[in-house]
């Protein structure tokens, strides 16, 4: 009717403004999104402390040497919708030169886990398709490795659809089998859902060392002493693998020892770090580095004396680690990548992450497909039917 002004709720649908995609390929590009990366990231339906900005961009400052930058960034009217962080290699493979782009945060000497793009959630999914696309349609490399994203979320199935409606080969596999805990509310509800067994373990543990030895729990806190509780957890970490004849892997390099320190650092300034201490005879005999996250708790790596193995300090501090966890209101504990004893005897919930790879049909990507099938698929096939063979002979055990 004239004069009556039509409702709200019947106006006519705006409709939405396409994605832009653009690539950010400096590190000063890189610094300068450091603002929207982390509004977003706070934002995101599903993020981790390990495609977080300050992670990646700490990550990059060490080991971005020889490799090419390509973020990938989706836009709706200015606004930054999802962010698919990547850079670039060049490696020989069988004699050809082969640009792989892989996840930033995976590559060098360092392994988290979570990695993978993020996206605002109104538009998840759209966005999460139109930086797939973007990805595969790019004529920057020749082969795409995307590693170690976290399962439950969408974006590895997506990649491969897309990927298979250009006539490409994905493949997607299982990457990392990762144990955690679901939190309950109290320390008590945490015994109550694990073995008698168990508990027994974890009491009678913690009931023993503090008999014997003057011992003390806490969180470190002292920003001014940080270098020096790396440096202790670090002193530890080797200690222990030396002790059954082993060097590790980790804390070993230069790069590596300056990303952790950089970013044990950072996170206690922020306030995301929980590096769990339990002191025996006022030394550190046992640290946990890890991160908090959402309220989660994701442990880095764990460092004990093996002098003091009789007494358990590893699985003592663990303990109040998880009990610490509870009471400041996590829901989660977790252990992620690697397989140890401990995890199974502490945790309850187990989850996978996964890795996402497709070559181009280029000399350079075809083979760099072959070199990959050569290594996960043909050799361990062989080795599995050789090594009966050679236990038959007497040539292994």
């Amino acid at each position: 009717m004239p004069g009556i002004a039509r409702p709200a709720a019947f106006a006519p649908a705006r409709e939405a403004a396409a994605l832009s995609v653009a690539a950010l390929r400096s590190e000063a590009e890189f610094a300068e999104l450091a603002g929207e990366w982390n509004a977003l990231h706070d934002a995101a339906a599903a993020a981790s402390a390990f495609n977080a900005w300050a992670w990646l961009y700490e990550w990059w400052r060490v080991y971005g040497a020889g490799r090419r930058l390509h973020i990938l960034t989706a836009r709706r009217d200015g606004a930054l919708c999802g962010v698919l962080p990547l850079y670039v290699e060049t490696q020989r493979t069988l004699g050809v030169p082969v640009r792989v782009a892989r996840l930033l945060g995976s590559g060098g000497d360092t392994y988290p886990d979570d990695l993978g793009p993020f996206f605002s959630p109104e538009c998840e999914r759209e966005t999460a398709e139109v930086l797939a696309a973007a990805a595969l349609d790019s004529d920057a490399w020749d082969a795409l490795s995307v590693e170690d994203l976290d399962s439950r979320q969408p974006f590895g199935e997506l990649l491969e659809q897309a990927a298979a409606k250009r006539g490409l080969r994905p493949e997607r596999v299982a990457a990392q089998r990762i144990v955690y805990i679901d939190l309950p509310s109290t320390w008590e509800g945490y015994l109550a859902s694990i073995s008698r067994n168990r508990r027994s373990k974890v009491r009678s543990q913690r009931k023993k060392i503090h008999q014997e030895v003057p011992t003390r729990f806490h969180v470190w806190s002292d920003a001014s002493a940080i270098d020096a509780a790396f440096d202790a957890f670090t002193a530890l970490h080797h200690k222990r693998w030396r002790a059954i004849g082993q060097e590790s892997g980790s804390f070993r390099t230069a790069e590596y020892l300056a990303f952790h320190r950089a970013i044990m650092r950072s996170a206690l300034l922020r306030g995301a770090l929980r590096l769990y201490v339990l002191d025996v005879n006022g030394e550190p005999a046992a640290m946990l580095y890890a991160l908090r996250f959402r309220k989660g708790v994701y442990v880095v790596q764990a460092a004990f004396d093996p002098d003091l193995a009789r007494l358990r300090p590893g699985l003592v501090l663990f303990g109040h680690a998880i009990q610490h966890a509870i009471e400041e209101g996590n829901r989660v504990f977790d252990f992620l990548r690697g397989q140890h004893s401990y995890k199974e005897h502490l945790g309850g919930g187990e989850r996978e992450t996964e890795t996402v790879t497709v070559a181009y049909r280029t000399s350079a990507g075809l083979a760099w497909s072959l070199r990959r099938r050569l290594r996960h698929r043909v050799l361990p096939a062989l080795k599995a039917r050789v090594r009966p063979l050679a236990r038959a002979v007497g040539l292994a055990k």
